[in-house]
């Protein structure tokens, strides 16, 4: 008898806990969120930068767009040639810089960070409002379009939605810098030809005076040769010679400056 008041309260605290476990799993899958859609591509499929042959971006208005043209260019030995290149479309005379390639990269495969909503009635809340936006234009002559919406202020990624499709998702910050463009953007010319990897040292000269010079050293990045011999703090040096190599020229205002 008292073996098979045992079993019976064994069959009973079991049964508790596997309707326990029942009521948790369900508490839980109803609250769960699944999301299988991370990372998906926005863009249309199988595209790829050379596909572009019209590229706008436009944030709350102000719109700046490209296009690929037949161009003339000189060799090194001063001959011409016709070739394609994208250039503004208001200034077709100028040469772009290579940021233009990282732009058309991200718009042809732009990934996602999440699937926030699909099916969306009210697009304020993302802060979508058809003013900021990167187009497309293809070879094919088919076009798609993204719009901008709010960036979230923990995360920094950026609320989207492609042209005909109504879902709503986010693209991380660095995604969002890559589809930038803007003339200055785009014209920009460093100061300082070649790579900070490549210099063998580094001097400030202040009023013609010699303020410090850095080298490379075979154990340490660099080293503090001028005034005196000694290792510097590596990250500090790296940035501000990194810093230097990106100076880009924002205008030109005298080829051949004078004392006048």
């Amino acid at each position: 008898m008292k073996n098979l008041k045992t079993i019976i309260i064994i069959v009973i605290i079991l049964a508790v806990a596997i309707a326990t476990y029942f009521i948790i799993d369900d508490i839980i899958s109803k609250t769960r969120v699944i999301n299988p859609n991370i990372n998906e591509v926005i863009t249309p499929s199988n595209i790829k930068s050379s596909d572009i042959v019209r590229y706008s971006f436009s944030i709350s208005g102000e719109q700046t767009t490209v296009e690929l043209m037949e161009v003339t260019v000189r060799d090194d030995e001063g001959n011409e040639r016709s070739e394609m290149q994208y250039r503004l479309v208001n200034e077709p005379d100028k040469e772009l810089n290579n940021k233009i390639e990282t732009a058309l990269v991200q718009a042809a495969s732009l990934i996602s960070v999440n699937l926030i909503e699909e099916n969306p009635t009210d697009l304020s809340k993302y802060g979508i409002d058809y003013n900021s936006f990167f187009e497309v234009t293809l070879k094919d002559g088919t076009s798609y379009k993204v719009y901008f919406g709010n960036v979230i202020d923990v995360t920094y990624n950026v609320y989207v939605m492609r042209e005909g499709v109504d879902k709503i998702y986010t693209i991380s910050d660095t995604s969002f810098g890559m589809l930038t463009i803007y003339r200055e953007y785009l014209l920009s010319e460093v100061i300082f030809p070649g790579n900070a990897n490549t210099i063998s040292s580094f001097s400030l000269l202040k009023k013609g005076d010699l303020e410090f010079t850095l080298k490379p050293d075979q154990y340490v990045k660099w080293v503090l040769t001028e005034p005196l011999s000694s290792k510097t703090y590596t990250q500090t040096a790296q940035e501000m010679i990194d810093n230097t190599y990106d100076m880009v020229i924002g205008e030109y205002v005298n080829v051949l400056p004078s004392e006048d």
